[in-house]
């Protein structure tokens, strides 16, 4: 009980500060809190996603952290019309680029072992796994309303943990997968009924500010962005497996590392992104 009163201590203060900040961006008319703030967060879990992997060569974390930022400061740029747009899409693919052709350049009068090739393709799909998703929530930041799309994307992912985790301490039975023996098919189905009622609850204080939002399709939101947050939550357990760790890291207390509390906005917030286009929201 105590560790779960310690998250929700900390995951309220957390969200809190995500809320101060998105208040301050409309206070000013701007998105480079949020900018700021995807930084921070995807720089430091790609240097605990290197750590995690035990990554002996400390040049490919310098690649791949400046290309994550390159993109997401990139998309930022591009959005407030700092650069050019017609050039939008070939400058993204050069940044992104930057880390396998980087590692590459710096094996080529290295000794061509196996590890070292492994290590390649590691640092590569990490860039991807961290800068695709901030690219993406960066944007749905920057759309209009964006600031409500940021709420509903981390409440609803958070509620589908809270209620993945009350509803299979309550009821589960059913073990879902192998990659984490704690999580049960009726907590996964108790995560997506509550991330519903999450997406439900913050229509309901949209409608303040006269939002038309049709609810049966954030239904369907609800469903498909839980189920894209659970499935975050395993890709990060597969990794931590993998390399042999319990945690991404320690920095945020009660909670690990920063990707311990991201993984499934990592894979929810581009899902929030494709459903608001596919379904016209």
């Amino acid at each position: 009980m105590s560790a779960i009163k310690d998250r929700f201590l900390y995951g309220t203060l957390l969200l809190a500060a995500v809320l101060g900040i998105l208040w301050a961006d409309l206070a000013f008319d701007s998105t480079m809190g949020f900018l700021l703030l995807s930084v921070l967060f995807a720089t430091v879990s790609w240097i605990e996603f290197r750590r995690m992997s035990g990554a002996a060569v400390k040049t490919f974390t310098v690649f791949g952290a400046l290309a994550i930022i390159a993109v997401l400061i990139a998309e930022w740029a591009f959005a407030n019309d700092r650069l050019p747009s017609e050039h939008y899409t070939t400058f993204l693919l050069a940044i992104a680029g930057t880390t396998p052709l980087g590692c590459l350049l710096l094996s080529l009068r290295a000794e061509p072992t196996r590890e070292r090739a492994i290590e390649i393709a590691v640092a590569s799909l990490g860039v991807v796994y961290f800068a695709v998703p901030f690219l993406l929530f960066l944007k749905l930041r920057q759309q209009p309303q964006g600031e409500w799309w940021v709420v509903l994307t981390v409440l609803v992912v958070k509620a589908n943990d809270i209620g993945g985790y009350l509803a299979g301490r309550q009821f589960g039975r059913t073990k879902l997968s192998r990659l984490s023996p704690n999580k049960t098919v009726e907590g996964a189905v108790g995560g997506l009924l509550l991330g519903v009622v999450a997406a439900l609850g913050v229509y309901a204080a949209w409608l303040v500010g006269e939002a038309t939002l049709p609810w049966e399709k954030l239904i369907v939101l609800g469903i498909v962005v839980g189920a894209a947050g659970q499935t975050g939550d395993l890709v990060e357990s597969l990794f931590k497996r993998a390399f042999g760790v319990k945690d991404s890291g320690a920095l945020v207390p009660a909670f690990g590392g920063t990707l311990d509390m991201i993984d499934s906005i990592l894979f929810g917030a581009p899902m929030v992104y494709f459903c608001r286009n596919l379904l016209e929201l």
